[in-house]
């Protein structure tokens, strides 16, 4: 039997990092995870999204990369990041939005 009204589309298909997941338990390795997904942009302008298979690293101190722009996809001459300084990045993050929390919830007190 023939599939009702089956055609063959022209559709555009790339990967990225749909989340980033930071471990940090006590006594163990941190390590960085990325979970991906591929995009399939149909004609319409719909998407298809599937998880695939990512990406995980345990901590290297002094490991660095090469950043790149993410509007273009181009390497950054000369720019390079490393491990040390998302985890500066992080922590840093994570301590603003404690504050901001704490001083969210004592701003609701006070009302």
């Amino acid at each position: 039997m023939q599939n009702y009204k089956e055609s063959s589309i022209t559709c555009t298909k790339y990967l990225r990092a749909r989340q980033a997941v930071f471990d940090n338990y006590l006594g163990q390795i941190p390590r960085a995870s990325f979970i991906d997904e591929e995009v399939l942009t149909l004609p319409d302008g719909s998407t298809i999204n599937t998880l695939v298979e990512g990406c995980t690293m345990e901590y290297r101190p002094g490991y660095t990369f090469q950043l790149v722009d993410p509007t273009t996809g181009i390497a950054i001459p000369g720019q390079s990041g490393s491990l040390d300084q998302i985890e500066v990045l992080l922590y840093s993050l994570w301590l603003q939005m404690e504050a901001d929390k704490v001083a969210a919830k004592a701003a609701a007190a006070v009302i």
